[in-house]
């Protein structure tokens, strides 16, 4: 069984993804639940209904992006200037910021399958 959603929208699905709604008593634990998670940390809730998962990835991706190419810049440097400590360094900033491009694309992914409508 797959939860998707939350408060009282949550729609619990079956293995074939079948929608099965939550029954009143589950519904209402589940708003407990979420109550007293808000209750704990209030700028959770500002954060769980302000951010979009598709944008928090593509911020994520865009930004791994361009910390990638600045790597790229200073690994080229690092070869002009003969420096084998700047085209290190330029190099493990390169990694850094391949991978965290890579860390933002399978956020990416789910975003977009819970974006698709359902096909009944």
């Amino acid at each position: 069984m797959v939860v998707t959603g939350t408060g009282a929208c949550a729609v619990c699905a079956t293995e074939k993804g079948e929608p099965m709604p939550l029954s009143d008593r589950e519904r209402r634990e589940l708003e407990e639940i979420e109550q007293s998670l808000y209750a704990e940390d209030p700028q959770l809730e500002a954060t769980v209904t302000s951010s979009d998962i598709g944008v928090v990835a593509m911020k994520r991706i865009s930004s791994g992006v361009a910390i990638g190419v600045l790597g790229l810049v200073v690994l080229v440097a690092g070869v002009v200037l003969p420096s084998v400590p700047v085209g290190v360094v330029g190099f493990l900033v390169m990694l850094a910021g391949g991978l965290g491009a890579v860390r933002g694309i399978p956020v990416l992914i789910v975003s977009s399958r819970h974006d698709r409508p359902d096909r009944s």
